[in-house]
C-alpha cells in the first residue's frame, strides 16, 4: 500500500504555533503530525542506527544517539521516514521554520539525528551549542504515559530545582526551542523499566560552523 507523508496537517499546525518567551523562546505542538504518519513514523523507528553511549566524564547524560544524520532518500529508512526526512530537508519545511521563530534559517545546513532513551536515562541541565540556530523535536514514543519520565524540562535556570514546564514526549508531539545563553533545559530520567523515549531532532546550524 503507499503511503504518504501528510505535510498538509504539520503545515497547519506549525503555521498555528506561536512562540513563548517565558523563560525563554520556545514552543510546545502537541499534534504536529498527523495521527496516521505518527503510528507509521512509531512503529519504523530507524532504532538499527542507534549507537549505545553512556555517561560522560562529567555525569551529565545517558542515552543512546544514532551514528550520524539522516540524509535525504537514505535506503535504510522506511517509506514513509523517507518522505519526512524529504520533507524536513525542503525549503517548505525551512520557510515554516523561520515564520514561526523569526529566525532566517535559509543559510543554515540542517541536522537530523535520531535519539533513544531507555529505562533510567536522562540528560542533565544543559546549553545547545550556539552554533544552532534552531531546534525542533519530534517525538515517536510508543505507549507513552504519564509517570514514565523522559519529558522536556524548560528552565529559567541551571539550579532549579523544579522545570518551569515539563514537555511530555507524546507520539506525533513536537517542541522547538531557540538556544540562546539562558535556554537552559533537560531531560527527565526515564522511569519506567520499559518505555523507550524515542526522537528525531532537527538542528539548523550556521553554516560553516560544524
Amino acid at each position: 500500500m503507499t503511503t504518504t507523508f501528510d505535510s498538509t496537517h504539520f503545515t497547519t499546525a506549525m503555521s498555528a504555533a506561536r512562540l513563548l518567551s517565558d523563560p525563554w523562546q520556545w514552543c510546545y505542538l502537541p499534534e504536529a503530525l498527523a495521527a496516521t504518519d505518527s503510528a507509521a513514523l512509531a512503529a519504523e523507528f530507524p532504532s538499527h542506527l542507534l549507537v549505545q553511549r553512556k555517561e560522560d566524564a562529567y555525569a551529565t547524560m545517558s542515552y543512546q544517539q544514532s551514528r550520524g544524520p539522516l540524509h535525504i532518500g537514505s535506503d535504510n529508512l522506511s517509506t514513509r521516514w523517507r518522505q519526512f526526512t524529504e520533507f524536513l530537508y525542503s525549503d517548505r519545511y525551512t520557510k515554516l521554520a523561520e515564520q514561526l521563530t523569526g529566525y532566517r534559517l535559509a543559510d543554515c545546513v540542517l541536522d537530523l539525528t535520531v535519539y533513544e532513551y531507555g529505562s533510567r536515562d536522562w540528560l542533565g541541565a544543559h546549553l545547545d551549542k550556539t552554533n544552532r540556530r534552531v531546534v525542533q523535536i519530534f517525538y515517536f514514543t510508543q505507549g507513552w504515559k504519564d509517570g514514565d519520565g523522559g519529558c522536556l524540562g524548560i528552565l529559567r535556570t541551571r539550579s532549579d530545582a523544579e522545570p518551569h514546564r515539563r514537555l511530555p514526549p507524546r507520539t506525533g508531539s513536537s517542541a522547538v526551542l531557540c538556544p540562546s545563553d539562558g535556554a537552559w533545559h533537560q531531560v527527565e530520567a526515564v522511569t519506567s523499566p520499559h518505555a523507550r523515549r524515542r526522537s528525531l531532532v532537527a538542528r539548523f546550524i550556521t553554516s560553516g560552523t560544524e
